[in-house]
């Protein structure tokens, strides 16, 4: 498979991976956090500031000629997403290229190297143990293969008091599972890595303590792979990272199977919002603000499209830009003043209810939105449910047409209320 760009040096915490992580969209063509936007989330109960970093470009390997992507008719071959790719070799061998162009060469515990592949980083499947330095990542175990996957967790990188999962709590509490300091600036201590005795690192690209920590750990012989799941552009590029963990548990037709199933659940929404008559379809406002400053989308992001397929019309249609974008507060109630719905893009620990936002910017009670009880934002499982893309968006439909979805629960999205309970 030939990867486009490789998007690099772009800043985010562990518990805020990006703005609008698999529901409003996970990438832009210009460049992301690389969704290009950097969500920082004050632990103290501050407001959420987001700061857009820009991208540096470089160009990612080519795939050597002659290689195709692989697909033996199963669903197993990579089609949608542009930041990783899985060649299935013979005897469950896979070969993996990673988010920023690593090779990785997965072979069962009982089987051979195969011949030509010596130099290449083997990682022996399926993994036992793994430390991952993103809570986006752990989600995805239990969606391939259920709660046991758990089993295989012996460090995070986020602290107890951010995760939402049972499992990980527990084995936080009981010493199973290390709390390891790894995030966008700061490398994890490579010695306490190595005591962990982990059979892979998994950790998110385009940061300066994962490429610390990547050299570091090369230098003592600690596979890792590069999870770069959401500079990808499109929804169904993000989901489809869920091959990549099928194969790091050789559970590679599981994993196909509930991405296809997820794809088939979004495709089936958007065949239901497609059918909306252009004056039924409510106006959505999508931004944060600190300072003074909204952090927003331009027109041409996938937070947009992803508006539009919810059924929904995007407030700053007339802002240009297709990535992250910065506006004054006045602009922005110029903007949106009108907006039936705004999507505040915090979690709601952070910003818990309109008393909150009232007192951070007094201008927020002028929006229509605010004065209807139509500001929504996330849960505070939502970066804990990095695989549940799908879910999301069934979210965002609910929000924007609550009459299609008559009954239904909001799983990731929270109604913000006048004052926290």
């Amino acid at each position: 498979m030939k990867r486009n760009e490789l998007k690099r040096k772009l800043g985010m915490t562990a518990a805020a991976s990006v703005l609008c992580l698999g529901l409003l969209g996970v990438g832009t063509a210009a460049a992301q956090e690389a969704e290009t936007e950097a969500v920082s989330m004050e632990a103290a109960g501050e407001a959420e500031t987001v700061s857009e970093t820009e991208a540096l470009e470089s160009e990612a390997a080519a795939e050597p000629d002659g290689e195709e992507e692989v697909s033996d008719g199963s669903g197993r071959g990579i089609e949608y997403a542009s930041m990783f790719d899985i060649e299935y070799l013979e005897n469950n061998v896979k070969l993996i290229t990673d988010g920023d162009g690593n090779k990785r060469l997965l072979v069962p515990r009982d089987g051979e190297i195969p011949e030509g592949y010596e130099d290449v980083v083997v990682i022996r499947t399926p993994v036992e143990r793994v430390l991952y330095c993103s809570a986006t990542e752990v989600s995805s175990l239990e969606a391939i293969g259920g709660s046991e996957l758990y089993d295989s967790v012996v460090g995070v990188s986020a602290p107890v008091e951010d995760w939402t999962i049972p499992e990980i709590i527990e084995g936080m509490e009981n010493g199973t599972i290390a709390y390891v300091v790894q995030n966008d600036q700061t490398a994890a201590n490579v010695e306490e890595v190595a005591e962990l005795a982990p059979d892979l690192v998994m950790m998110s690209g385009g940061q300066p303590g994962a490429e610390t920590l990547g050299a570091q750990l090369d230098e003592v012989g600690i596979p890792y792979i590069i999870d770069a799941g959401w500079m990808e552009e499109t929804n169904e590029g993000y989901m489809e990272w869920l091959k990549l963990f099928g194969a790091l548990y050789n559970m590679d037709q599981e994993a196909a199977d509930v991405f296809e199933a997820k794809l088939a659940r979004i495709d089936e929404l958007k065949n239901m919002t497609a059918q909306i008559p252009e004056e039924e379809r409510p106006v959505v406002a999508i931004g944060s603000f600190y300072d003074g400053v909204v952090y927003t989308q331009g027109s041409e992001s996938s937070t947009a499209e992803r508006i539009a397929e919810a059924g929904g019309v995007y407030a700053l249609n007339d802002l240009a830009g297709d990535g992250s974008m910065q506006i004054s507060m006045e602009e922005f109630l110029d903007k949106a003043k009108d907006a039936d719905i705004m999507i505040y893009t915090s979690v709601i620990t952070y910003s818990p209810d309109k008393a909150y936002l009232e007192a951070q910017e007094p201008l927020v009670t002028e929006f229509k939105a605010f004065q209807d009880d139509n500001i929504f934002v996330y849960a505070k499982d939502y970066y804990m449910s990095g695989a549940d893309a799908d879910e999301k968006f069934e979210d965002l439909v609910a929000i924007v047409h609550p009459e299609l979805m008559e009954g239904y629960e909001m799983q990731h999205m929270v109604r913000l209320p006048d004052t926290a309970e």
